[in-house]
This record gives C-alpha cells, sequence and structure tokens, in this order.
C-alpha cells in the first residue's frame, strides 16, 4: 500500500502546481501588465533625443 501514498502525494502536488498556474496566469500577468507596457513601449517606441539645442528666441 505504499504506492498508494506516493501517487496520492504526486496528485496532491500536480493539483497545487496546477492552482498555482491558475492563478498566476490571472493575477500574474496583470501585476506584470505596466511593466511589460513599458519595457514594450521603450522598445518599439523610442523616444526621440534632442540632438540639437535650440536658438534663444530672436537669434535665427
Amino acid at each position: 500500500m505504499s504506492g498508494w501514498g506516493f501517487a496520492l502525494s504526486l496528485a496532491t502536488g500536480a493539483i497545487f502546481a496546477g492552482l498555482l498556474w491558475f492563478v498566476w496566469r490571472i493575477w500574474g500577468a496583470r501585476a506584470l501588465a505596466p511593466y511589460r507596457r513599458l519595457h514594450y513601449l521603450q522598445a518599439y517606441h523610442p523616444v526621440p533625443r534632442q540632438t540639437d539645442v535650440p536658438a534663444p528666441a530672436g537669434e535665427e
């Protein structure tokens, strides 16, 4: 009967891992969404750097 204890342990671990994955898919991704969006914007829409300094008014 010792095999049943091992099988029960594996089943419990699998259920717990599945629940943890499910919770991560719902709330973990939502929690990290702002940072993912920030990295996406930085990677694909870089802010143009200003290389030339505008002249003061009246000196153009």
